[in-house]
């Protein structure tokens, strides 16, 4: 019997939705704040529900959001 932890593609006992949902969170704070990042995901997990005429107007505007409420890191590499 082989186990897989919870993030492997292998493994089909963990919860995915649960794991991605985290992922996209973790990932989208770093550079946008709770709220648009929230809006952003959001946005990103319902395209499939768009029908093909939906989706036209609809993906010019996925990826807009305010640019002025993008967070302020320090650069990695110094």
């Amino acid at each position: 019997m082989v186990r897989y932890p919870s993030r492997h593609a292998r493994n089909t006992t963990a919860d995915l939705n649960v794991i991605l949902q985290f992922k996209h969170k973790m990932l989208g704070s770093i550079a946008l704040e709770d709220e648009e990042c929230e809006k952003l995901i959001k946005k990103l997990l319902n395209i499939e529900k768009l029908s093909a005429w939906e989706v036209s107007s609809p993906m010019q505007e996925v990826y807009e959001f305010d640019y002025n409420k993008l967070q302020k890191n320090d650069p990695i590499d110094g």
